[in-house]
This record gives structure tokens, sequence and C-alpha cells, in this order.
């Protein structure tokens, strides 16, 4: 799932934190930071799916859970999310969201980890 990172700003921002995978059972735990991004709309034109740019350009979708929603208000916010990686029902990886924090923010406080 690579993105088209400079589509979105992102070359502008610098990530500092890095990606960290480790197996566990059948699913993969993360840890990444990286911009909040659109990803998938509605027939009006909403948001209904975001997803994280991380610093390697990979675009980690986000499943659209209670917590994952929460990302919708962060909309080109620099995040740090921790959850586990998943086939979804078309068979996409994506990542359920565990824990996030706002690490960057252009109209918000910074945020501690919910």
């Amino acid at each position: 799932m690579h993105g088209n990172g400079g589509a979105y700003g992102c070359e502008a921002v610098q990530h500092e934190a890095s990606k960290n995978v480790m197996a566990k059972d059948a699913e993969e735990r993360i840890e990444i930071s990286g911009i909040v991004i659109p990803h998938d709309w509605d027939e009006r034109g909403r948001v209904v799916v975001v997803a994280v740019s991380g610093p390697d350009e990979e675009e980690y979708v986000v499943q659209p859970t209670t917590r994952g929603r929460e990302l919708l208000d962060l909309i080109h916010e620099t995040v740090a999310v921790s959850g586990v990686i998943r086939k979804d029902k078309i068979g996409r990886e994506v990542i359920i969201v565990k824990k996030y924090r706002v690490t960057s923010s252009t109209n918000k406080p910074v945020s501690e980890l919910t």
C-alpha cells in the first residue's frame, strides 16, 4: 500500500518516530508516526476512512472502529499510532488503532496517548 506522499503535502513535514513491527500470533503489532490523510469518501464527499502516511511513504489504512473513527477529526495532523495489522473483508491490510496521540498539530494542543 504505497501512497503518494506529495499529493497531501507530506513532503513538508519531517517524521521523527520510526515504525516498529512485532509478530504476535497471527497479527502484527505496529507503532507508526505520520500524517492522518483522507482515504475514502462517501457519496456526499465526506471522509469516512483515513490512513496514516508514514515516514516511509507507506499508507496505513485505519479500520473505522470507534478509536479509528476518532482520527477523522485529526486529518492533516501528525500522530503516533499503535495497534495491530489485520486483513479487512476485501483482503487489504488495515491497522486497528489501540492507542494514538497527536505529536504535532497545526490547530490543536498536543494531547496525551488516547
